[in-house]
């Protein structure tokens, strides 16, 4: 019985060691592990929190932004914290900018309420999709030619407060040269906020491309749209574009488990309850 018992927990054990059950494969995918709202590749301040106009930068373990365009390395992208993101009213809210905004402080809050906060914490990512446009990248650790991953994430449309006008956004995610999700196109009214919308894609993982286990999120979005979205300002750095902002969350990487890891731990718990049923009535005998 023990030989049994053990047996089955070993099988267990194994199992769940197994890379399908490795949990979450992105580092810090709720950018709650940041250096305080502000700008990548800025300035940092002297401690997490203390932006100011002078110095209005952040990180976010794990994550790096880089220019889409040569012209202009270092992105337009932000972590936005809850507490001074979005408004109706106040134009001095929002993460410390490089450009501040028509209004006249430093700031960059985006058009929509309290209620309108992280999903998956105090934190969130935003970008301009037309102004210096970025992408946003982790190297993925872990992963194998030929199997299966779901990748889950959270993700929203806004527009800066003080702007105006009909705008696009979409999200393009990678892994290496591998396209693994699209998310639809939102159509944001003029002073918009879409609301948080969840992504979830399985895919079979090819390793392709010169830096194949790098996920990369971009975000496709247009500004100046006409009432039917038609129309749109183009796509590239110069453009103003009522400026439409692409927001992410909770990013999520796990690898799908293999029939064979599911067959060993349902023969491990079978192994388990075995032992356990023959314990029970081998006490029951003692007693009678």
């Amino acid at each position: 019985m023990n030989h049994r018992l053990a047996l089955g927990a070993a099988a267990v054990a194994a199992a769940l060691s197994s890379p399908g059950f490795a949990g979450n494969l992105v580092t810090n995918g709720s950018f709650e592990d940041n250096f305080g709202a502000g700008q990548f590749n800025q300035p940092l301040p002297g401690s997490a929190g203390g932006q100011s106009s002078g110095a209005p930068g952040t990180t976010a373990n794990g994550w790096t932004v880089t220019g889409t365009n040569s012209s202009y390395p270092a992105g337009y992208a932000f972590i936005f914290g809850d507490a001074n993101s979005f408004t109706t009213t106040n134009a001095a809210v929002g993460p410390t900018s490089q450009y501040g905004n028509p209004g006249g402080p430093a700031t960059l809050p985006l058009w929509g309420s309290s209620a309108d906060g992280s999903p998956a914490g105090s934190y969130f990512y935003g970008v301009d999709s037309t102004f210096q446009p970025s992408a946003l990248n982790q190297e993925i650790s872990g992963l194998t030619v030929g199997d299966q991953y779901t990748l889950t994430f959270d993700y929203a449309a806004a527009q800066q407060y003080l702007y105006s006008g009909y705008t696009t956004d979409q999200w393009v995610v990678t892994l290496g040269s591998q396209t693994i999700a699209m998310t639809p196109t939102i159509d944001l009214t003029s002073n918009g906020f879409s609301g948080w919308l969840t992504e979830s894609v399985t895919f079979t993982y090819e390793g392709e491309g010169p830096n194949p286990n790098l996920l990369t999120f971009v975000d496709n979005g247009m500004g100046g749209c006409n009432s039917s979205f038609l129309d749109c300002a183009i796509n590239n750095p110069g453009a103003s574009g009522s400026p439409p902002f692409s927001l992410l969350d909770g990013v999520s990487l796990t690898a799908v488990p293999e029939p064979s890891t599911w067959a060993m731990m349902l023969a491990g718990f079978a192994g388990l309850g075995y032992a356990g049923l023959r314990r029970r009535r081998r006490a029951a005998i003692s007693i009678v």
